[in-house]
């Protein structure tokens, strides 16, 4: 029996490109240890992220990426940090 990966996977990016499977998308893990990557690692999930990027937002110049469990975006890797962007009002959405 199969298992979905991403419990709240998004049908579309903020920018209206679809992610649904097969639509222009990479599919990837990111290791983290904020509260989110913490609590799914007790779950059995790992101690990370699974991350969805919107490949047609790359081609358009923009980069958004979905986190499942969603990131703590206050988190920061000790020698990381990258300035805030902005993401459309509403939207469940990390765009580095």
């Amino acid at each position: 029996m199969s298992v979905p990966l991403f419990a709240t996977r998004p049908e579309r990016c903020p920018f209206g490109h679809p992610l649904a499977p097969g639509a222009p998308q990479r599919l990837g893990w990111k290791s983290c240890l904020c509260d989110p990557a913490r609590e799914a690692a007790a779950a059995g999930r790992g101690m990370g992220h699974l991350w969805i990027w919107c490949i047609a937002c790359d081609e358009e110049g923009r980069e958004a990426t979905f986190y499942e469990p969603p990131h703590d975006t206050g988190y920061r890797e000790p020698g990381t940090w990258q300035p805030p962007r902005q993401v459309p009002d509403g939207l469940a959405v990390l765009c580095v």
